[in-house]
């Protein structure tokens, strides 16, 4: 198993963790020569991209590394509204909050961890691509869908998002 990120101090981290090949690059700028059987997209890693073109970038960059019969997952945000949550764990606070503008499909977030009495703000932009989108870049680069499930529900096949 190996890693990617373009985040230096994450990897840094994952050094301290696990004994793989960990690579700092960014997704549209891959350039690993190995081939992987499986090839999974964590995070809404994906999201961060700011346009399809991006977005099929990636993809090829992704495909180019896979052995034939290979398979891609992939873990997309994709609410398409606005909205917010507070969730509690043990002596953490996390407090989320975002805005969906559909017609840019531009998601502005925070997320307020409160731990100890300490406040750790946290706040990203992601490019909100729809199923039919994803699908259609996918078809793009040659890569094939297979399967879309929604909030990691394998009996929800992705059919109140599109």
């Amino acid at each position: 198993m190996d890693g990617l990120d373009l985040n230096k101090e994450i990897l840094d981290i994952a050094k301290t963790r696990v004994y793989s090949n960990l690579y700092l690059q960014n997704i549209l700028d891959i350039t690993i020569q190995k081939k992987y059987d499986v090839i999974i997209s964590m995070f809404a890693v994906l999201n961060h991209l700011k346009n399809t073109q991006e977005l099929e970038k990636a993809l090829m960059n992704l495909k180019n590394i896979l052995t034939d019969g290979g398979k891609i997952i992939i873990d997309l945000h994709n609410p398409q509204d606005s909205g917010s949550k507070t969730d509690f764990y043990d002596n953490m606070t996390r407090t989320m909050e975002w805005h969906y503008d559909k017609k840019s499909k531009i998601e502005d977030s925070k997320i307020i961890f409160e731990i100890d009495g300490k406040k750790y703000i946290d706040s990203h932009t992601f490019r909100i691509f729809t199923i039919d989108e994803v699908k259609q870049c996918c078809a793009n680069v040659g890569l094939v869908v297979k399967k879309v499930y929604e909030n990691y529900d394998s009996n929800k096949h992705g059919s109140s998002i599109s």
